[in-house]
């Protein structure tokens, strides 16, 4: 990739979105090279939301099911997404008067690069913490991943991929107050259609 400019602006100035979006406007970008604009603005916005997260007191970063603390996403990773993503649609948030990121999200078919992959959520390897278990609602009898498994995909791995044509993935998605609005906002468009049938996050 060629340099990328930063934006004309420090994110640290930047305030969070109110949860009505009030002072905010919402923006659907149609064309790959419009997101690949973005870029600079999502990996520093993600640094911010980093920051400010640690910095409350209320807010202690999340431990991963490997005891690794989690980190933003990074300036590869957006970028190799942003390049790879097949179909890439999704949101941006900007401030209504300065314009200033405020939000993103991203969403395309779920596409794996491993013909070995397997769903399977009782193998150590599938990162479900004994908190994640406790706390939330989790796949206990292995149930959804067989269904998942036995979702239809084509492809070749050292191509295009592996892309399973009814699952969609989130695949990008950084926020200053407003994540949860942006991932409803896209779950919302996902079942108006008849495209997909499942929604992977963090996968």
């Amino acid at each position: 990739f060629d340099p990328i400019p930063e934006p004309p602006y420090r994110m640290s100035t930047v305030t969070e979105c109110r949860k009505d979006f009030e002072n905010s406007v919402l923006l659907r970008p149609f064309h790959r090279e419009a997101w690949f604009t973005y870029v600079p603005e999502m990996l520093l916005l993600c640094n911010e939301a980093a920051k400010r997260n640690v910095r409350k007191s209320i807010s202690v970063p999340k431990e991963n099911a490997d005891g690794l603390l989690s980190k933003p996403l990074g300036l590869e990773y957006i970028a190799d997404r942003v390049d790879t993503d097949d179909p890439i649609q999704g949101y941006l948030v900007r401030t209504r008067d300065e314009g200033w990121l405020q939000g993103f999200i991203t969403v395309t078919t779920f596409t794996t690069w491993h013909r070995e992959f397997e769903w399977n959520s009782l193998v150590q390897e599938a990162g479900i913490s004994d908190e994640d278990k406790q706390n939330h609602r989790w796949d206990f009898d292995g149930s959804l991943a067989k269904e998942l498994q036995k979702q239809k995909r084509v492809g070749d791995p050292h191509r295009e991929g592996i892309v399973w044509k009814r699952l969609a993935e989130v695949s990008l998605l950084g926020a200053l107050g407003c994540g949860s609005q942006l991932l409803q906002l896209v779950m919302e468009d996902l079942e108006q259609g008849d495209e997909y049938d499942y929604i992977i996050l963090q996968a």
